[in-house]
């Protein structure tokens, strides 16, 4: 089924992380602390995930969480 022309662009489905502990947890769950931590590890390379993960590149996952973290920092300056 083609998405509806206004959903062009934007993502439509739960994006999901597999933790340390094996859970599945969606990115919308996650506290921006969990996120800031996972970047870290993407981009010092300490922890060790295979690439691809979850069918998607390290850098695929670096830019969806650092857009994510973005996104929820925005919003919350934009509260205040």
């Amino acid at each position: 089924m083609n998405q509806f022309k206004f959903f062009k662009g934007y993502l439509t489905e739960e994006i999901y992380w597999r933790t340390a502990m094996f859970e599945y947890i969606a990115l919308s769950h996650m506290t921006p602390e969990h996120m800031f931590n996972i970047c870290v590890m993407l981009n010092q390379g300490e922890g060790v995930i295979p690439d691809p993960y979850l069918g998607k590149t390290h850098q695929e996952w670096k830019g969806i969480f650092e857009g994510e973290l973005r996104r929820r920092i925005n919003s919350t300056n934009e509260r205040v």
